[in-house]
């Protein structure tokens, strides 16, 4: 019964330590995208901390979204 507990609990750890990495490349890609739209003035970087599982999330929004 404990080993059970104890392989969920790792394959929960190792889960969220996978997520860092990927959260970070996904925050390069938005940054990256927005730059080219924020020239031309339609969007905008937006940071939330709430629904991102690690850290900060960013994400590229419509200007009329806001």
């Amino acid at each position: 019964m404990l080993k059970s507990y104890a392989s969920v609990g790792i394959g929960a750890i190792l889960g969220f330590l996978c997520l860092a990495p990927v959260q970070a490349l996904m925050n390069e890609r938005a940054i990256e995208r927005c730059k080219v739209k924020e020239a031309a003035g339609t969007h905008q970087l937006v940071s939330y901390q709430e629904d991102a599982f690690v850290g900060t999330a960013y994400a590229c929004v419509d200007r009329r979204y806001l």
